[in-house]
């Protein structure tokens, strides 16, 4: 059900209200950092969240081949080293 929710075209009006009550929950618990407008948050959020839920698409798209604590230190990777290699 969570993939069918997740990756499927089919259920993207599911998907989009199941994102928007968690980014609604993530930002109403978060404060911008110092030196940062609540504009640049939102934009820092947005993208993390986007991120994360392409990565999983993309992971179940590829029939879950690389092993799951491999794919998450990509992601933990990616957003905390961006995309440099030289994790």
């Amino acid at each position: 059900l969570y993939d069918a929710i997740v990756c499927s075209t089919r259920h993207e009006d599911i998907f989009d209200k199941v994102v928007s009550e968690m980014e609604r929950e993530r930002y109403a618990e978060s404060l911008p950092p110092d030196g940062w407008s609540v504009e640049e948050w939102n934009l820092y959020m947005k993208g993390v969240t986007f991120f994360q839920w392409r990565l999983y698409r993309q992971w179940v798209e590829d029939g879950r081949v690389v092993p799951l604590e491999r794919m998450i230190d990509i992601a933990c990777g990616l957003l905390v080293k961006g995309t440099t290699l030289k994790w």
